[in-house]
Formats: C-alpha cells, sequence, structure tokens
C-alpha cells in the first residue's frame, strides 16, 4: 500500500524544473504512506507537462521491479492497494512478466481486459500516453482514497487531501454543505470534500480525462453493476457451505505477501471468526486494545477466546499520555475534518503493531455484509412503535421530561437514547440521516434525503454511505498513518457477490447469525456478540480529563470568535452546557473540537468564502 500525487498541467502556468520541485515536495507529505521508496516520472505530451509521484510501502515484490511508477509501453500506472486475485489473472492470461508484484499483473490486465475480473482494494491512475487520457479508478467498496481537481488547464490528484491543500496551483473555497454534513455525521460523504471545487473519489468509480488542447473529463461511471436481476432462494444449510468456503478463500488471499502478517482482535465476532480461520493453518500475532474504563475493556472476552483458541495474542493498554497525544493530534492524522471517536483506539494500536508488522487483517466490513448493526433491529422497532400509533402519543412530551426517563446504566449513551426517542417524536424513521446524526435535535435541510422504506435499503445505505466515509476512511487514515497495510477479508468481490445472489430475508439473520453459525458449524465455537470494540471513552479521556478542560473551552471561545459563520450549531449553548458539567452535547463537542482545530491549522490555505 502507497501513496502517489500527479499534476498534470498546461505549459504556460509553471516550468519544468518548479513543477518536479513541487511534486517532489508534495511527495514528502505522504512520506507515512510509503516510507520504503520515493520515484517520480515526468512527461511532456504536446501542451501538458505531466508529473508522477509514488510513495512506496513494499508488500509484494520487495525488489525494485515492484517500484512504480510502473510502466507497460505507453501506459504508466500509480497503484495503492492490493489486488487479491492477482495469482488467478497471471495463471489465466500467462502474462510476460518480469517481476512477481500484482502491480504489475495489474498493469498487464487493465491492458487486456479492462477493469472487470480485477478483485481487491485499490486507488489508482493510469496515463497512456498514446491516446492521450488518464484514467482514475476506485475498488468496489472504496477502501483506498483518492482526491482530485481538475479544471481546462489543471488535473491534480492525490491519495490525501494535503497536497491539494498545500499547494497554490488551486484556489480553495469552504464548502459550506460539506461542514454542515460534518457536523451532523462526523465526516463528509464522497465525492464531496470540505472544499467546493476538490473532490474524493467515491467507491467503484472510473474517472477518465481527455488531454486534447484542454483537459475534458470524458467520462465519469461505475466499474462494476454487481445488481442480480434473479436472485436464488436460500437453502441455508447450502448457503451456509458456499459462504464458509468463500471466506475462507478470501481470508487465505489476504495473507499473501512478502512481509510477516498480524491481526486485530476485539472481543466481537468479526476478527474472531477472522482469527479462527487464520489459525487453523498459520501463525500469526494478533493485537488487541484494553481500557481500565470497565464500560470500555473486553480484556476478559479477549483472554478467555484467545487462550481456548490457542491464537498468540498482545494486550495493550495505553497510557493516558499517548491517548491525550493523538486526541490533540487528530487534525494532523486526518487531513480532512473527521470525527469519529474511535479512530484514537484505532491509531494507537496501529502505532503499536507498526512496531512489529506492516500488514495487519482487520474484521471491517462484518457489520454492514452480515447485518450487524443495532439500527438493523430498531428499524423493526420503529416501524412498529409507529404502525400502533405510539409516536404520536409521547409527540406532544418535551425531550426533557422524556430524558429524565434515561437509566445511566443502559447500553446506550445518553445522546443515543435522545435522538431515538427524537426518530419517534418526528415519526422520521424513514430518513437515514437520522441514523447517524450525532445531534439529535438538528433540523435537516430541504435537500431530498436518503428515504427508505425496507431494511435492505437500510443495509445498502449503510455500505454506500457509512462504511465507505467512516469505517473505510478511519481505517486506512489510523493504518496509514503509521505505515501499515490493513486488510479486510470480508471486504472482497467473491463475498459481496455471493451475498448479493440470494433473496436474503436480513430479518431472519440480524445480530450476524450466519457467522455465529458458520463459528460454531465449522469450529465448534459460539462467538459472543456483546462487543464494545474499539470504541472510545469520550466522556472521561477527554470531556472530564483534567488536561482537556481549559483547551476545550479555549477550542470552543476561538470557534464563537473566528468561524461562527461557518460552524452551523450553537457554539454558547454547548459551551454552557459543558461549563454545568453536562454530558448531554458530548459527540458535538469533540466534533467541533476536531473542526475548529482543524479549521486553526489550515485557515492560511483557505480563500475567505
Amino acid at each position: 500500500m502507497c501513496g502517489f500525487c500527479g499534476i498534470i498541467i498546461n505549459k504556460n502556468s509553471i516550468k519544468k524544473e518548479e513543477l518536479i520541485h513541487k511534486g517532489i515536495n508534495y511527495n514528502k507529505l505522504l512520506s507515512k504512506r510509503g516510507p520504503d521508496e520515493f520515484k517520480y516520472k515526468f512527461f511532456e505530451l504536446d501542451n501538458f507537462f505531466i508529473y508522477l509521484g509514488f510513495n512506496r510501502l513494499s508488500i509484494m515484490d520487495l525488489s525494485s521491479f515492484g517500484s512504480q511508477p510502473m510502466s507497460l509501453d505507453n501506459l504508466h500506472i500509480m497503484f495503492n492497494g492490493m489486488i487479491y486475485n492477482h495469482k488467478e489473472l497471471k495463471y489465466n492470461y500467462n502474462y510476460d512478466l518480469i517481476g512477481s508484484s500484482d502491480t504489475e499483473i495489474l498493469l498487464n490486465e487493465i491492458n487486456k481486459n479492462g477493469y472487470q475480473n480485477i478483485k481487491g482494494m485499490f486507488a489508482l491512475s493510469i496515463f497512456d500516453h498514446n491516446k492521450k487520457t488518464v484514467e482514475l479508478a476506485t475498488d468496489l467498496f472504496g477502501q483506498k482514497p483518492l482526491y482530485y481537481y481538475y479544471n481546462k488547464d489543471l488535473l491534480f490528484f492525490s491519495s490525501t487531501l494535503l497536497p491539494l491543500i498545500e499547494t497554490e496551483l488551486i484556489e480553495k473555497k469552504l464548502d459550506s454543505d460539506s461542514i454542515n454534513s460534518y457536523e451532523l455525521f462526523n465526516f463528509i460523504p464522497a465525492p464531496k470534500t470540505i472544499f467546493k471545487n476538490i473532490f474524493k473519489m467515491d467507491n467503484n468509480q472510473l474517472l477518465k480525462f481527455k488531454l486534447n488542447g484542454d483537459i475534458k473529463l470524458v467520462i465519469d461511471k461505475k466499474i462494476k453493476n454487481n445488481d442480480f436481476l434473479y436472485k436464488k432462494k436460500i437453502n441455508y444449510t447450502s448457503f451456509l457451505e458456499e459462504t464458509h468456503r468463500v471466506l475462507e478463500s478470501s481470508i487465505n488471499k489476504h495473507l499473501i505477501a512478502d512481509v510477516p502478517i498480524s491481526s486485530l482482535q476485539s472481543g466481537g465476532i468479526d476478527s474472531s471468526l477472522i482469527n479462527l480461520y487464520i489459525s487453523k493453518h498459520n501463525d500469526i500475532k494478533t493485537y488487541s486494545v484494553i481500557f481500565d474504563s470497565k464500560t470500555h475493556s473486553e480484556e476478559n472476552q479477549i483472554l478467555d477466546f484467545t487462550k481456548n483458541n490457542h491464537i498468540d495474542n498482545t494486550l495493550i493498554k495505553f497510557s493516558d499520555d499517548s491517548i491525550n497525544d493523538v486526541i490533540s493530534n487528530t487534525h494532523n492524522i486526518f487531513d480532512e475534518p473527521f470525527a469519529d471517536s474511535s479512530l484514537i483506539n484505532q491509531f494507537l494500536i496501529f502505532n503499536e503493531v507498526s512496531k512489529f508488522t506492516t500488514c495487519c487483517i482487520t474484521g471491517d466490513g462484518g457489520d454492514e455484509l452480515f447485518f450487524g448493526y443495532n439500527r438493523h433491529r430498531y428499524f423493526s422497532l420503529f416501524k412498529l412503535i409507529n404502525k400502533f400509533g405510539f409516536g404520536k402519543i409521547i409527540k406532544f412530551l418535551p425531550i426533557e421530561k422524556i430524558v429524565n426517563l434515561y437509566n445511566s446504566n443502559s447500553s446506550l449513551s445518553l445522546n443515543q437514547f435522545e435522538k431515538i426517542i427524537n426518530l419517534i417524536k418526528d415519526n422520521n424513521y424513514k430518513v437515514y440521516e437520522n441514523y447517524l446524526s450525532i445531534d439529535y435535535n438538528h433540523i435537516f435541510s430541504n435537500k431530498a434525503s436518503n428515504k427508505f422504506n425496507s431494511l435492505n435499503e437500510l443495509l445498502e445505505l449503510d455500505k454506500k454511505i457509512y462504511m465507505k466515509n467512516d469505517i473505510l476512511v478511519k481505517i486506512d487514515r489510523s493504518s496509514m498513518s503509521n505505515s501499515i497495510e490493513s486488510r479486510a477479508p470480508f471486504l472482497y468481490d467473491d463475498i459481496f457477490n455471493h451475498i448479493n445472489k440470494y433473496d436474503i430475508k436480513p430479518k431472519k439473520y440480524l445480530g450476524k447469525k450466519i457467522l455465529k453459525d458458520i463459528s460454531v458449524k465449522y469450529f465448534n465455537v459460539k462467538l459472543n456478540s456483546l462487543k464494545k470494540g474499539f470504541t472510545f471513552d469520550l466522556e472521561n479521556k477527554f470531556l472530564r480529563n483534567n488536561k482537556f478542560q481549559n483547551m476545550i473551552l479555549s477550542n470552543l471561545s476561538d470557534g464563537q470568535k473566528k468561524y461562527e459563520h461557518l460552524i452551523n450549531s450553537n457554539l454558547s449553548a454547548i459551551k454552557n452546557d459543558f461549563l454545568l458539567g453536562n454530558n448531554r452535547f458530548n459527540y458535538q463537542i469533540w466534533n467541533k473540537f476536531v473542526l475548529i482545530n482543524w479549521l486553526n491549522k489550515y485557515k492560511d490555505h483557505i480563500i475567505s468564502s
């Protein structure tokens, strides 16, 4: 896994030597993503200069034969990711290769057959010197990031947003709609970024630019159509057997590397099942996060599971100092505002794992593909409540009165409890954004919302919106900030296609029943579903941590003075609530803390809107 940066610019805009100098400096900003090697190529094509720079994290074919940018005749590729079926492609088409990297096979495959046979995680660029085109492409799930900007004289793309922020080649204006989305969800959904004129690639997307006097976008489409017109009825026994085979095959492919591989282990189902598969035939080290907070620690579950199943595991307990360092520097890890607080745990565990390996297996994707989120269960509850009119009964009760019924021993946070009550009060369960919103009382804009009437539609939106823009962003940035390639076996084309070709009634399989049944049938292990996972104790480690009390107040005051015209929330009300010792706006305070720190860091690169 790596990082790359490409610049196609009109010769009248810059001198050759200046562009190369700037390009090299932009690639230095990507060094964490690829610390092992840096190379660039420079081309002239008609009225354009073309710079392609690549930072390599060596995982496959550690020799120079795996270096990038890589060329095949007139094609020049930069590729970030891993093609898990590269051995099959090599066997099927008998490509004439000089090395053993998946990059070389990928380049040959695209040249011969396009993208349809490729299975894996990737964000890539291909410059075709003869056809005068540049293609940008991403995998089925959008596991790897790729940002871009273009006009008739400039195409600038990069694995992170930072080079596009730092460059003076692009004027940057903040997008108020994007800030609104961030304040609601803790992330900015693709294809938007925090800037009006800079975009990020969506999943399963192909862009083609034509370089013919001017730069023109000529193709913007999905790469693969994975919809099945006629879905098979389920025979659960045979379905379970096929799911087992496909999952085992995916895990084995994800273990292919020329460096040692480790795996994460939580107390939940996804990572536990993956590590059961791995430990059948492989010795692998697993790593887990533990906390001194009883409500956030899975130490006992992890110890029991790994001991009973003979899995080599290291428990990592973080000091407050290490946690505090990450809290203070999230805007340096994520170059676009991002406030899922579990990023702190993810970053810290990858930081520890990086001492031993540069490649790590994760359990990401299990919730989305196998119906694991609590909201999948809540959906039926909301429909039932509204069907019998209970929502109308409590609609006229003030939210403050209902909140008094909250039980602090509940597994739900106060913020979650308020949000659920409001969903019922407003009879607004069809609006997907309300499920993800961190702000229960936010009034949504009048724009069209992502509405759904069935659990299947909710699941599709989870894959399209939440997984792509939260889960995969978090895992990529926290791992690559520590120069680690993270791999998620659940997010493999064959597993997605296998699930998608059946007429599955999700209501029957909530809580990852399929994965639980596989574990019992093939490993004789009953997996625990009461996962606390890599969540973060936001209240005790941040809001009520003496180290951060003054910093939080200073941050909110700073936001009021400088950015109140940009921030939609009432910062004064949030600050007053915090001073009173309430925890009602915990998530909002963290959200604003991250945003204001980001604005302070990058304000000099932004043109006032």
